[in-house]
């Protein structure tokens, strides 16, 4: 069984379709970890997610830094998360964790470092690479039999025409 894909996108807006893509086979409670440094793509990533969701108000999906969380209605709520300025489990269970991941929406995590154990053993793992200027390397990792079947449908999707 395939548990990881890897694509390369040539632009944001590219970055962004791909994302879309992937959000059409999304279902409440699935946890996105997104890995990579600063600019590599992952908000632009989640905004092609908030899109696939259905999120009316994309310009408005930005990194929350500074707020840690950011809440957008679809038809599934996206969770947001950047954890970026957190540096122990106790701190991000302080920002209302628990609350969020594992909801009946979709989470995305950015800079997850933070969070260690507490991250859900099923996430899907999307790791960022610059490539070149706009070219981007993304490569996703399933961790048991359910993320598989996901990597799976999402293989099916990209190849129709």
């Amino acid at each position: 069984m395939k548990k990881s894909i890897s694509i390369e996108t040539h632009s944001p807006e590219a970055t962004r379709r791909f994302a879309e893509a992937l959000s059409r086979h999304l279902r409440p409670h699935d946890c996105l970890v997104l890995l990579g440094g600063f600019g590599v793509g992952k908000t632009t990533f989640v905004k092609g997610l908030a899109k696939g969701l259905g999120v009316r108000r994309i310009r408005e999906v930005a990194s929350p830094s500074f707020v840690m969380l950011k809440v957008y209605e679809g038809r599934l709520p996206l969770y947001h998360f950047d954890l970026y300025r957190l540096s122990t489990p106790i701190e991000v269970q302080r920002i209302g964790w628990d609350e969020f991941v594992g909801a009946d929406g979709v989470t995305a995590i950015e800079w997850p470092q933070a969070a260690g154990r507490l991250l859900p053993v099923s996430s899907l793992k999307i790791r960022f690479t610059i490539l070149g200027d706009q070219d981007r390397r993304i490569e996703v990792w399933a961790a048991n039999g359910r993320d598989i079947r996901f990597l799976k449908r999402l293989l099916r999707s990209r190849k129709k025409p």
